[in-house]
């Protein structure tokens, strides 16, 4: 029996970078922490807007430009640490609770059970009235 052809290619499929889950849970920790670093970026560039422009500086295109990319760059780097809001982590542990779920078979098989409506008896389908 010839176990040598086996272990080399045991040991050519261990070389092999992870698939499945793992990078799947890669991407998603990025992208997570992408949309909190938007989101940070969002919140700092509103709050520069509510600053005074009264700085010994002035005011200038290069200046706004320079003063864009810094605060995105901040934010990017608050989210990647784990530094910001903790929104990224957040998002991350609910949305990875779902994966490798099917999200269409909840789609097939009917309404949700967590519906408060249906809890009382209340359909969503009866549409409001305006008048």
């Amino acid at each position: 029996m010839e176990i040598q052809p086996k272990i080399e290619s045991c040991k050519q499929m261990k070389s092999l970078p992870p698939t499945g889950h793992s990078s799947e849970n890669v991407k998603l920790k990025q992208a997570c922490a992408d949309f909190e670093a938007i989101l940070l970026d969002s919140m700092f560039q509103s709050m520069r807007k509510t600053l005074s422009g009264d700085d010994i500086f002035g005011k200038s295109l290069g200046r706004d430009i320079y003063e864009s990319m810094y605060y995105t760059q901040i934010s990017k780097e608050l989210a990647a640490e784990g530094n910001g809001l903790g929104l990224g982590d957040i998002l991350y542990q609910q949305l990875s609770s779902h994966m490798g779920k099917n999200p269409v078979q909840g789609a097939i098989s009917g309404p949700s059970q967590n519906n408060p409506l249906q809890k009382y008896g209340k359909t969503s389908d009866k549409s409001i009235d305006a008048s």
